[in-house]
């Protein structure tokens, strides 16, 4: 998936001009992120516009909010989103997700982030600072978005297990409340390298679940059905 462009059954991914290319885990979050009814729906960090996209084929009827604050990746996904079946629903902002929430507009059913992160401090000056945590603090995600959520809303984030760990604590204090712990493998025997987290403001039951990619060398009965409305091959 490191190549300048990765074609969707319904779209295609650009991203020659990307800091964060399309990956695995990210595509398999776009598929685990639902909501029963969302009408609006807010994509923090939008890079190349994969999980706006994702998302507007599996909700068509929804209103979409992408933001993305480098210019690089804003003129990407610029450009995947326009060239996409689903571009009259999409608004791309090139704003900083704490700018956007101070102007609150309107709240979302369903937000979406996956977000930077490696610690600050092992920045390498090769790597956009997009790929970094700095730009991008757990903290100002949850404080956005308690502002921008409905009550019956989802807030999703995928981090590696230590910061998912984190997100989770920081959350709690802050009254939101855990819906949805996804842990996600590459194979059985091996341990989860992503979790895919749920936050809502009203507590719910929790759904806590692990997601295995494949085995055997042939991905998993769960992985393609999850994927199989999105990969070519599948």
């Amino acid at each position: 998936m490191g190549k300048d462009y990765f074609q969707f059954k319904q779209f295609t991914i650009k991203q020659a001009g990307a800091a964060m290319k399309v990956c695995t885990d990210s595509c398999l979050f776009g598929a685990l992120a639902v909501h029963e009814y969302p009408s609006r729906i807010l994509d923090i960090g939008a890079g190349t516009g994969l999980l706006t996209l994702m998302l507007a084929q599996k909700y068509p009827k929804a209103k979409f909010t992408a933001l993305e604050p480098h210019q690089d990746s804003y003129t990407q996904a610029k450009l995947n989103i326009e060239q996409s079946p689903w571009s009259g629903n999409i608004q791309l902002q090139q704003a900083r997700l704490q700018d956007f929430a101070l102007k609150r507009q309107y709240k979302f059913d369903l937000i979406i982030c996956n977000p930077p992160f490696y610690p600050a401090q092992q920045k390498n000056p090769q790597l956009n600072k997009a790929a970094h945590s700095f730009s991008l603090p757990m903290s100002e995600i949850i404080k956005a978005s308690k502002l921008l959520l409905r009550d019956t809303g989802l807030l999703y984030v995928l981090y590696p297990p230590v910061q998912a760990e984190k997100l989770i604590k920081m959350a709690l204090t802050a009254d939101l409340q855990v819906a949805k712990k996804l842990y996600i493998k590459n194979r059985f025997l091996e341990s989860y390298f992503r979790v895919a987290v749920a936050l809502a403001i009203k507590e719910m039951d929790i759904t806590i679940k692990t997601i295995t990619i494949s085995e055997n060398a042939n991905y998993t009965p769960e992985f393609v059905d999850l994927m199989k409305d999105y990969y070519l091959f599948l």
